[in-house]
């Protein structure tokens, strides 16, 4: 019996010990703080976006150049689950009737719910999206989320590697779930704007002015289409590249993501975390706002830097700081400068920087126009007994070319 009471004290202490025990002490003290979402509950929905900056875009066959603003971009592809949800939830029917079955097919035994939503058509993305209080991307905004502040080809830079995305070179025939992809991440956080699956834009092209010799042989109008699919070879999976398509098509290689304009309320949270948030939601509200507009973003960086007790906190103010100078317009930049005048803020951020000439504009003899969304395979769905001899995943192979720490995704 006594040693039964030795046992139950030891194991009563051992038990206080590994929780922290300590006299009278709370307990309550050893438990970590919780983690708090950057953008508070009111704003959660912004948690799964992320905060594109935006700049100058080169000009295209259709367009010129254009300079777009900074927006709020899905850092993942609209998910089977995600439009599951929207649509027990609200009852939208596809566009077209034969893509019912489709749907319900998906729904029920179709892929795992982390994999692309696939089979909508342009008005379906958009119902989607107008239900979340967002909107499709324009064709301008996408290519500056994929391309980066630096207009690369890929999300990672101006040289191709398969197995950082989902395109023919790497052999899947198939659609992965979303973010499989790490090291394609953009730079600002978004996953699989190479490959995958191709996505609707806002964008419709209904002339090429000037350009039809040139296009001769290709469609000449239609929604525009960014990013390329497992279907498509890398060259149409380049930041710059599109294809066209009728807003009524749906496909298993075309599917969406959303996107969202900065309100004065998404600007606001983003300064009210500067001030009074996290050590780590101050260093990422500083970068944020390092993307925003030089008069609303300066004064709070300008007094973060001379300000916050953080030495992390100020050094990603100087930074944002330093990127605002850099690619703001004249009259911008001197609105900024304005408030940088004194001797300690010259000292920390140097020089002004010198202005950049633009590179000079690709002919229109220089594109090669991937307007196209033919997959080089046949899919089984829609084909049936057609696509039985695609079935299956062939093992990727060896990429002699990629960097080190780059691994096959999952099969």
């Amino acid at each position: 019996m006594r040693s039964a009471r030795i046992v139950t004290i030891l194991g009563a202490f051992c038990a206080c010990s590994l929780a922290g025990c300590s006299g009278g002490a709370d307990r309550s003290e050893a438990s970590p703080p919780p983690v708090t979402s950057f953008w508070g509950e009111d704003l959660s929905a912004l948690d799964s976006m992320a905060l594109v900056p935006g700049g100058r875009v080169r000009a295209s066959p259709f367009r010129e150049a254009v300079w777009v603003r900074p927006f709020l971009l899905d850092r993942f592809e609209v998910t089977v689950g995600a439009f599951r949800s929207f649509v027990e939830s609200t009852g939208h029917r596809p566009e077209d009737p034969e893509a019912a079955g489709l749907w319900k097919q998906v729904f029920a035994t179709g892929p795992d719910p982390g994999q692309p939503m696939v089979y909508v058509s342009l008005r379906d993305a958009e119902a989607y999206a107008h239900h979340l209080g967002k909107r499709l991307p324009t064709e301008a905004e996408w290519e500056a989320a994929a391309g980066g502040r630096k207009g690369f080809s890929y999300p990672w830079g101006q040289l191709f590697h398969r197995n950082r995305c989902n395109t023919v070179e790497l052999g899947l025939r198939a659609a992965t779930l979303v973010g499989t992809f790490e090291s394609g991440r953009s730079e600002d956080g978004c996953y699989d704007l190479c490959g995958n699956v191709s996505e609707w834009t806002s964008t419709a092209v209904l002339s090429f002015p000037g350009k039809d010799e040139i296009l001769e042989g290709y469609a000449l109008r239609g929604q525009v289409v960014k990013g390329g699919s497992f279907g498509t070879g890398k060259k149409k999976a380049q930041a710059r590249a599109y294809s066209l398509e009728e807003p009524r098509n749906f496909s298993n290689v075309l599917g969406f993501r959303c996107a969202m304009d900065l309100d004065s309320s998404i600007v606001a949270r983003i300064v009210e975390r500067l001030t009074s948030g996290t050590q780590e939601h101050r260093v990422l509200a500083a970068s944020r706002l390092g993307c925003l507009d030089p008069t609303v973003s300066g004064l709070p960086l300008r007094n973060a830097l001379l300000g916050d007790k953080s030495e992390r906190v100020r050094l990603a103010a100087r930074e944002a700081l330093l990127r605002l100078r850099q690619d703001a317009e004249p009259l911008a930049r001197e609105a900024l400068d304005s408030l940088l005048t004194e001797p300690m803020l010259r000292d920390l951020l140097g020089p002004e920087p010198e202005d950049v000439p633009l590179e000079p504009e690709p002919s229109a003899e220089s594109w090669e126009d991937p307007n196209s969304l033919v997959p080089d395979w046949t899919d089984p769905i829609l084909e049936g007994e057609a696509g039985k001899e695609h079935e299956g995943t062939p093992p990727p192979r060896k990429d002699t070319d990629a960097p080190p720490g780059d691994g096959e995704p999952p099969r």
